[in-house]
């Protein structure tokens, strides 16, 4: 069920933590995606240039917990249901996922139902993963006085990578407008599980 954006509730649990805070556990992990984290954390610092933006930040940092603690009773009374009967994890379990993803992780509770955390084993996952506004922030921090077109534009990212010597999915085919454009014309598909991920201007959903 779709939340309504209108009302008080779905205003007051929008908020989310705005930058990283040295009271959650996971700063203190000396990890690769620690690191990403909490540069994260200092470009949204960064970026906040003034004492009013700034003490808004803390604000809304000081009172996030708070804020989390609703969202996830929220999610465990309109999610966790459907997620025990069709997955077999139970509330308690989910219950125990949420606060150590939200409070130990740091990491916006909604999340663990968007990424579908209730089908993994938390513990051996969670390392690897970066919540979606860190994602943008770190997307904004690497783009940064870079020509837009060379991340927005597949062909040509693809290309710059292949040019500098770097890993990236290969592109087997093509589609505009629902016609077929081969971009190699002699490459066979191979018989393996493929990666698809429609160009409709939706950000990546619907890989």
């Amino acid at each position: 069920m779709s939340p309504d954006k209108t009302s008080l509730t779905y205003r007051i649990l929008k908020p989310k933590c705005p930058f990283v805070a040295v009271w959650f556990p996971w700063y203190w992990r000396q990890s690769e995606m620690a690191e990403l984290r909490k540069q994260a954390g200092r470009f949204t610092w960064k970026i906040n240039q003034g004492l009013a933006r700034r003490l808004i930040l803390i604000i809304k940092t000081l009172v996030w917990p708070l804020v989390a603690f609703i969202q996830i009773l929220t999610l465990l009374c309109t999610s966790s249901k459907e997620v025990a009967t069709m997955n077999r994890r139970s509330q308690i379990r989910q219950l125990f996922d949420l606060i150590y993803f939200t409070f130990w992780r740091g990491f916006p509770s909604e999340e663990y139902y968007k990424t579908s955390f209730y089908n993994e084993n938390l513990f051996l996952v969670i390392d690897d993963f970066i919540s979606g506004k860190e994602l943008l922030i770190l997307n904004s921090l690497i783009s940064e006085g870079r020509d837009p077109a060379l991340i927005n534009n597949k062909l040509r990212f693809d290309e710059h990578c292949r040019n500098n010597h770097l890993a990236v999915v290969p592109i087997l085919e093509i589609y505009s407008n629902g016609k077929r454009e081969q971009r190699e014309p002699n490459l066979p598909i191979p018989k393996t599980s493929l990666y698809l991920k429609p160009v409709n201007g939706l950000q990546g959903r619907g890989i």
